[in-house]
């Protein structure tokens, strides 16, 4: 069967287990350094991507949860980390400067990682998703229970604004007064949004059953892939990256702290 791919970008045309590889990879390169210029370039290598993926503006969509994701990181290592060395005295605080640089790097980690699954999640459809993990090796049931869950994500979300949207019309408006007040306006929301996605979940498994889920049958793809040198030189990228910031680090490159 040919391959179906709608998409024109380089990235949607690689093979999903290779996607899949370069994920678990990139999870690993992001955890060698903690130096934030170290992280700054893996950031920059992301959005890179994120621009080759065309899911840039997708990713940029989301700065204001970055910028809170940096600043948190920031102000939680500068105050709990206790470092020796060059220090500010903010507040009558002592705060190392080797504890807040560690914080922009933990702050530029998490972001790096988050831009990696903006793409990941853009360029893999749910089906190429399962499919790869199949010829990964990962047990089928397994597969699709994972990528079950992506598929319910945004099923879930839809259901949390239907509910707000009967709610409001009933004229409960979770959405007015003060931070405390918000907070307690949607705790009714999470009680027929938590029972209407167990009420799909069952209607799911009955779904599932009636078609002959559990049989143990040789399961069939629709989609086939075919492994490339586009796959081929996109593995070699990121092992040779992965590898050489590991000889880095272990010769005492981009590290603030000595810790993960």
């Amino acid at each position: 069967m040919m391959e179906e791919r709608q998409n024109s970008s380089p990235l949607h045309h690689l093979h999903p287990s290779t996607k899949v590889l370069c994920l678990l990879l990139f999870l690993v390169w992001a955890m060698v350094f903690n130096h934030p210029l170290y992280h700054l370039a893996i950031t920059a290598l992301v959005v890179i991507i994120n621009l080759i993926g065309g899911s840039f503006r997708r990713a940029l969509s989301f700065w204001k949860f970055y910028l809170v994701i940096a600043c948190a990181a920031v102000l939680l290592w500068s105050l709990f980390l206790d470092e020796p060395g060059p220090a500010y005295n903010i507040l009558g605080r002592h705060i190392a400067t080797s504890a807040i640089l560690y914080g922009i790097g933990m702050g530029l980690r998490l972001i790096s990682l988050i831009l990696f699954a903006v793409v990941f999640s853009s360029t893999t459809p749910v089906e190429a998703f399962t499919y790869g993990l199949r010829r990964l090796g990962l047990p089928y049931r397994v597969g699709f229970s994972l990528s079950l869950a992506f598929r319910l994500v945004p099923s879930v979300y839809q259901t949390a604004k239907m509910v707000e949207s009967a709610q409001q019309a009933r004229g409960h408006n979770p959405r007015k007064g003060g931070p405390l007040r918000r907070i307690f306006g949607f705790v009714p929301l999470m009680i027929p949004t938590i029972l209407y996605t167990l009420r799909s979940a069952n209607n799911l498994s009955l779904a599932l059953e009636c078609k002959g889920f559990g049989l143990k049958r040789k399961r069939t793809s629709l989609a086939r892939y075919r492994i490339g040198w586009g796959d081929i030189l996109t593995l070699a990228l990121f092992i040779v990256g992965l590898s050489a910031s590991i000889w880095l680090r272990l010769k005492g490159y981009g590290a603030v702290i000595d810790r993960l």
